[in-house]
């Protein structure tokens, strides 16, 4: 489903939610992408890359889509390594959630359990974005403009 005035009251992905009611700090948007932080991060700086067209299967998006969702990944992965130096910067691609909305995730990673489903996490608070989000923003406006 991709978000417009047409489909936005009918939007049920819980990110297309967000996207349109500007519940938590968008990071960035763009035509087909937008950015949030993880709920859930496994390390400080754990992002959620988003496309604006929902499907369960990442290869039911468009290849032009694709295409820019792994641009914008490794240009955020080069980020997270500049800012938080890990030993890694983690990528996967999750479509299990409950809205069945695939998207990317991109997180600095310290150890191979980094990635591994964990419900024990503690969720960010609204003030914990908002605060990493101005740590953060500028950052991802210079390493996407690029």
């Amino acid at each position: 489903m991709l978000l417009n005035d047409d489909t936005a009251e009918q939007a049920d992905s819980i990110y297309l939610n967000i996207l349109q009611h500007r519940t938590e700090p968008i990071l960035y948007e763009e035509a087909d992408w937008f950015i949030l932080f993880a709920k859930r991060p496994c390390n400080e700086g754990h992002l959620l890359i988003i496309p604006k067209f929902q499907a369960s299967k990442f290869h039911e998006l468009p290849i032009e889509t694709l295409q820019s969702g792994f641009k914008i990944a490794t240009k955020l992965s080069k980020m997270l390594d500049v800012i938080y130096k890990p030993p890694q910067v983690a990528l996967f691609i999750k479509g299990f959630t409950n809205d069945k909305h695939a998207h990317i995730h991109v997180s600095p990673a310290y150890a191979s359990e980094d990635t591994d489903k964990d419900l024990s996490r503690p969720e960010l608070s609204l003030e914990q974005m908002t605060a990493l989000a101005q740590k953060l923003m500028p950052e991802i406006s210079k390493a996407l403009s690029r």
